[in-house]
Protein backbone atom coordinates (compact mmCIF):
# COMPACT_ATOMS: atom_id res chain seq x y z
CA UNK A 1 0.00 0.00 0.00
CA UNK A 2 1.32 3.56 -0.65
CA UNK A 3 1.81 5.57 2.01
CA UNK A 4 3.83 8.37 0.24
CA UNK A 5 4.08 10.42 -2.88
CA UNK A 6 6.61 12.44 -4.15
CA UNK A 7 5.74 14.59 -7.23
CA UNK A 8 8.22 16.49 -9.73
CA UNK A 9 7.17 19.84 -10.76
CA UNK A 10 7.71 21.29 -13.74
CA UNK A 11 5.66 19.54 -16.54
CA UNK A 12 3.98 17.44 -13.44
CA UNK A 13 2.16 19.87 -11.27
CA UNK A 14 3.18 23.33 -13.58
CA UNK A 15 3.64 23.78 -17.19
CA UNK A 16 7.91 24.84 -17.68
CA UNK A 17 6.36 26.70 -21.21
CA UNK A 18 5.09 29.43 -18.56
CA UNK A 19 8.04 29.84 -16.94
CA UNK A 20 9.80 29.41 -20.26
CA UNK A 21 7.68 32.60 -21.38
CA UNK A 22 7.82 34.47 -18.56
CA UNK A 23 11.97 34.53 -18.67
CA UNK A 24 12.01 35.55 -22.10
CA UNK A 25 9.91 38.29 -21.61
CA UNK A 26 12.01 39.50 -18.46
CA UNK A 27 15.13 39.43 -20.25
CA UNK A 28 13.16 41.07 -23.39
CA UNK A 29 12.00 44.19 -20.95
CA UNK A 30 15.65 44.11 -18.97
CA UNK A 31 17.63 44.32 -22.36
CA UNK A 32 15.20 46.24 -24.12
CA UNK A 33 18.08 49.10 -24.73
CA UNK A 34 20.18 46.16 -25.95
CA UNK A 35 17.69 44.66 -28.60
CA UNK A 36 14.85 47.12 -28.85
CA UNK A 37 11.09 46.42 -28.69
CA UNK A 38 10.39 43.55 -26.02
CA UNK A 39 7.74 41.71 -27.88
CA UNK A 40 10.42 41.67 -30.86
CA UNK A 41 12.86 40.09 -29.03
CA UNK A 42 10.37 37.92 -26.95
CA UNK A 43 9.00 36.13 -30.31
CA UNK A 44 12.55 35.17 -31.31
CA UNK A 45 13.42 33.54 -28.37
CA UNK A 46 10.32 31.85 -28.48
CA UNK A 47 10.95 30.94 -32.11
CA UNK A 48 14.83 30.22 -31.70
CA UNK A 49 13.24 27.96 -28.33
CA UNK A 50 11.03 26.21 -30.28
CA UNK A 51 13.29 25.43 -33.02
CA UNK A 52 17.08 24.71 -31.86
CA UNK A 53 19.34 24.21 -28.98
CA UNK A 54 17.42 25.12 -25.64
CA UNK A 55 20.08 25.19 -23.70
CA UNK A 56 21.91 28.20 -25.48
CA UNK A 57 19.03 30.29 -26.84
CA UNK A 58 20.74 33.50 -25.77
CA UNK A 59 23.71 32.90 -27.81
CA UNK A 60 21.48 32.23 -30.51
CA UNK A 61 19.15 35.66 -30.08
CA UNK A 62 22.65 37.31 -30.54
CA UNK A 63 23.35 35.65 -33.45
CA UNK A 64 19.82 35.92 -34.66
CA UNK A 65 20.50 39.98 -34.35
CA UNK A 66 23.80 39.95 -36.11
CA UNK A 67 25.07 40.22 -32.80
CA UNK A 68 29.17 38.84 -31.54
CA UNK A 69 28.65 36.00 -29.18
CA UNK A 70 29.33 37.85 -25.53
CA UNK A 71 29.47 35.50 -23.15
CA UNK A 72 29.13 38.24 -20.41
CA UNK A 73 25.76 39.98 -21.69
CA UNK A 74 24.34 36.36 -22.49
CA UNK A 75 25.00 35.46 -18.11
CA UNK A 76 23.25 38.53 -17.34
CA UNK A 77 20.61 37.08 -19.59
CA UNK A 78 20.93 33.67 -17.98
CA UNK A 79 20.80 35.24 -14.32
CA UNK A 80 17.30 37.84 -15.50
CA UNK A 81 15.71 34.68 -16.76
CA UNK A 82 16.75 32.53 -13.81
CA UNK A 83 15.45 35.28 -11.45
CA UNK A 84 12.62 36.10 -12.81
CA UNK A 85 8.99 35.48 -10.50
CA UNK A 86 7.28 33.80 -12.96
CA UNK A 87 2.97 34.02 -13.04
CA UNK A 88 2.71 30.32 -13.02
CA UNK A 89 -0.84 27.83 -11.55
CA UNK A 90 -1.13 24.10 -11.19
CA UNK A 91 -2.51 22.15 -13.98
CA UNK A 92 -6.16 21.87 -13.15
CA UNK A 93 -5.69 17.89 -12.76
CA UNK A 94 -2.99 18.91 -11.21
CA UNK A 95 -4.67 20.63 -8.43
CA UNK A 96 -7.61 18.26 -8.11
CA UNK A 97 -5.70 15.15 -7.71
CA UNK A 98 -3.56 17.02 -4.81
CA UNK A 99 -6.75 18.31 -2.81
CA UNK A 100 -7.87 14.86 -3.31
CA UNK A 101 -4.35 12.76 -2.18
CA UNK A 102 -3.53 15.81 0.68
CA UNK A 103 -4.38 14.61 3.85
CA UNK A 104 -4.56 10.97 3.12
CA UNK A 105 -0.56 10.68 1.94
CA UNK A 106 2.45 12.37 2.75
CA UNK A 107 3.03 14.34 -0.34
CA UNK A 108 6.76 15.92 -1.08
CA UNK A 109 8.70 17.62 -4.15
CA UNK A 110 11.44 16.74 -5.53
CA UNK A 111 12.75 19.22 -8.45
CA UNK A 112 15.47 19.82 -10.24
CA UNK A 113 16.47 23.12 -11.81
CA UNK A 114 18.50 25.94 -10.73
CA UNK A 115 17.76 27.27 -7.56
CA UNK A 116 16.71 30.40 -7.85
CA UNK A 117 14.34 29.44 -10.35
CA UNK A 118 12.81 26.26 -8.49
CA UNK A 119 12.44 28.29 -5.26
CA UNK A 120 10.63 31.18 -7.48
CA UNK A 121 8.27 28.81 -8.89
CA UNK A 122 7.38 27.00 -5.61
CA UNK A 123 6.58 30.71 -3.90
CA UNK A 124 4.70 31.38 -6.52
CA UNK A 125 2.52 27.95 -6.23
CA UNK A 126 2.22 28.38 -2.86
CA UNK A 127 3.39 24.60 -2.65
CA UNK A 128 4.00 24.44 1.04
CA UNK A 129 0.02 24.35 1.37
CA UNK A 130 0.42 20.63 0.17
CA UNK A 131 3.71 19.44 0.47
CA UNK A 132 6.33 18.61 3.08
CA UNK A 133 9.50 18.54 2.25
CA UNK A 134 9.79 20.57 -0.81
CA UNK A 135 13.03 18.85 -2.25
CA UNK A 136 15.05 21.31 -4.51
CA UNK A 137 18.11 19.10 -5.90
CA UNK A 138 20.16 22.23 -6.94
CA UNK A 139 20.27 22.79 -3.01
CA UNK A 140 23.49 20.39 -3.23
CA UNK A 141 24.70 21.15 -6.97
CA UNK A 142 23.96 19.96 -9.70
CA UNK A 143 25.88 16.76 -9.62
CA UNK A 144 22.72 16.00 -7.07
CA UNK A 145 20.18 16.38 -10.10
CA UNK A 146 18.22 13.56 -10.83
CA UNK A 147 19.42 10.51 -11.70
CA UNK A 148 21.33 10.75 -8.56
CA UNK A 149 19.35 8.53 -5.58
CA UNK A 150 20.45 11.37 -3.01
CA UNK A 151 16.51 13.63 -2.80
CA UNK A 152 15.08 9.92 -2.98
CA UNK A 153 16.95 7.89 -0.23
CA UNK A 154 16.81 11.58 2.37
CA UNK A 155 12.95 11.71 1.80
CA UNK A 156 12.35 8.05 2.57
CA UNK A 157 14.23 8.05 5.50
CA UNK A 158 12.78 11.56 6.68
CA UNK A 159 9.09 10.18 6.22
CA UNK A 160 10.75 6.40 7.71
CA UNK A 161 8.47 4.83 4.98
CA UNK A 162 9.76 2.05 3.32
CA UNK A 163 10.53 1.96 -0.52
CA UNK A 164 7.57 -0.31 -1.43
CA UNK A 165 4.95 2.15 -0.01
CA UNK A 166 6.14 5.13 -1.90
CA UNK A 167 5.59 6.61 -5.55
CA UNK A 168 6.93 9.46 -7.37
CA UNK A 169 5.29 11.14 -9.97
CA UNK A 170 6.95 12.78 -12.66
CA UNK A 171 7.24 13.49 -16.81
CA UNK A 172 10.66 13.14 -18.00
CA UNK A 173 11.25 9.01 -18.95
CA UNK A 174 14.90 10.30 -19.74
CA UNK A 175 16.18 10.78 -15.89
CA UNK A 176 13.06 11.09 -13.59
CA UNK A 177 12.64 7.24 -12.97
CA UNK A 178 16.28 5.81 -12.49
CA UNK A 179 16.55 6.39 -8.85
CA UNK A 180 13.35 5.41 -7.76
CA UNK A 181 12.80 2.33 -9.69
CA UNK A 182 16.48 1.18 -8.48
CA UNK A 183 15.42 1.83 -4.82
CA UNK A 184 11.84 -0.04 -4.79
CA UNK A 185 9.26 2.76 -5.29
CA UNK A 186 6.64 2.62 -7.63
CA UNK A 187 7.00 4.96 -10.35
CA UNK A 188 4.72 7.24 -12.76
CA UNK A 189 4.60 9.04 -15.88
CA UNK A 190 2.48 11.44 -16.87
CA UNK A 191 2.74 12.38 -19.79
CA UNK A 192 0.92 15.71 -20.86
CA UNK A 193 0.47 16.59 -24.69
CA UNK A 194 2.65 20.38 -23.22
CA UNK A 195 6.04 18.26 -21.91
CA UNK A 196 8.86 19.56 -22.84
CA UNK A 197 10.47 16.42 -22.57
CA UNK A 198 7.76 13.72 -21.85
CA UNK A 199 8.68 11.89 -25.32
CA UNK A 200 12.46 11.37 -24.79
CA UNK A 201 13.68 7.91 -23.98
CA UNK A 202 13.79 6.20 -20.84
CA UNK A 203 17.68 4.55 -20.62
CA UNK A 204 17.38 0.46 -19.75
CA UNK A 205 15.49 -0.21 -16.48
CA UNK A 206 14.45 3.45 -16.80
CA UNK A 207 10.92 2.97 -17.98
CA UNK A 208 7.71 4.03 -15.83
CA UNK A 209 5.87 1.61 -14.27
CA UNK A 210 2.60 2.88 -15.00
CA UNK A 211 1.80 6.07 -17.68
CA UNK A 212 -0.54 8.37 -17.54
CA UNK A 213 -2.51 11.10 -19.15
CA UNK A 214 -4.38 13.06 -16.45
CA UNK A 215 -3.40 13.21 -12.79
CA UNK A 216 -6.82 13.19 -12.29
CA UNK A 217 -6.31 9.20 -12.85
CA UNK A 218 -3.75 8.99 -9.91
CA UNK A 219 -6.11 8.70 -7.26
CA UNK A 220 -7.63 5.15 -8.16
CA UNK A 221 -4.21 4.32 -9.14
CA UNK A 222 -2.36 4.38 -6.24
CA UNK A 223 -5.63 2.34 -4.24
Amino acid sequence: MIRGIAFDLDDTLAPEACFVEGGFRAVAVAFENEFGPPRETQAILRKLFNAGDRRRVFNALLAQLGRPDDPDLVARMVDVYRAHCPIVELYQDAARAVAALHGHYALAVISDGFLTSQQNKAAALELERWFDPIVLTDAWGRDYWKPHPRAFEELAARWSISAAELAYVADNPEKDFVAPKQLGWRSIQIRRRDSLYGDRTPPAGGAADHVITTLDDLPALLR
